[in-house]
């Protein structure tokens, strides 16, 4: 971030990006992969790499997949059962990226990381290359027994779009969000694993999404699990606040969209009154 910056535990990832398919100006074809995420990483790992193959045929340049969608989501299915091991993750997480790379897909997944000698609830941004070049941990309701939290908010830059990360209930926390905007974030990609119960929360959390979008003028695509008795759906935002797509509640599917990264709405960044209240920097 320019000069607005929460602090973060590195993690390690390429910021290399690739040269075709430029980003800046056009239109581009997102989906969210809405699956059940299980407590068995091949099963999970079946699901990704089916829903690749899906989109792949539907010509969608970007997909999206829940919060850990991968590893399964500790501790709701690991209550009486140990976690997955470290090269059993990674190992997925390489298949994966060997197969966005055959079919040229930009992927972003949710899974966990094994690092400083503990987990963390990480989103990664896989591109048509293969490589991972962009991720972000979970900053807010990690608890610390878990998961550990992550330390920074930022933007990352990828053939001409600079986009944000975000996961779950880091969707209540809008500062976080506006940060991004400030940075020249277009889109926000935002993964959640909001279910098992709470279904109270359906039109909190849709608001919470169109919210974001609509009062920093961006694109959001949040991709949510298919339940069971999901807390909210899978959707793709307009920078007005308006859905382009929503899923089905728990139903295992595919939504897709165009986002037009020439779209934006600054008009509520623009009138900040910046001369009483403002975003501070954090002290190093």
């Amino acid at each position: 971030m320019k000069g607005l910056k929460i602090i973060f535990i590195a993690l390690a990832f390429s910021f290399s990006t690739s040269s075709a398919n430029d980003f800046s100006s056009g239109s581009i074809k997102v989906g969210c992969a809405q699956i059940g995420v299980t407590d068995n990483v091949q099963v999970n790992l079946g699901k990704i790499l089916g829903y690749i193959e899906k989109a792949d045929s539907q010509g969608v340049q970007i997909l999206v997949f829940p919060e850990t969608a991968l590893s399964g989501y500790r501790p709701h299915h690991f209550k009486d059962k140990p976690f997955p091991d470290r090269e059993i993750l990674e190992k997925g997480l390489e298949e994966v990226c060997r197969r966005t790379r055959e079919v040229g897909m930009h992927v972003v997944l949710g899974t966990t990381a094994y690092q400083d000698g503990g987990l963390y609830n990480i989103v990664y941004f896989i591109d048509d290359r293969g490589e991972i070049v962009a991720s972000h941990a979970k900053t807010h309701g990690t608890g610390g027994k878990y998961f550990l939290a992550g330390k920074e908010v930022r933007t990352f830059e990828l053939k001409g779009m600079r986009f944000g990360l975000q996961i779950c209930y880091d969707a209540r926390f809008p500062e976080a969000w506006r940060m991004q905007a400030l940075d020249g974030a277009k889109v926000i990609f935002h993964v959640s694993h909001a279910a098992g119960g709470d279904s109270w929360k359906i039109p909190v959390w849709e608001a919470h999404i169109r919210s974001r979008a609509a009062e920093n003028g961006i694109w959001v695509v949040s991709c949510n699990t298919s339940g069971p008795v999901q807390a909210g759906k899978s959707y793709i935002v307009d920078p007005d606040g308006l859905l382009i797509a929503e899923s089905n509640q728990e139903k295992e599917e595919m939504i897709t969209g165009v986002i037009d990264l020439s779209r934006s709405n600054w008009g509520n960044i623009n009138n900040r009154r910046k001369d009483i209240y403002r975003l501070l920097p954090v002290d190093n």
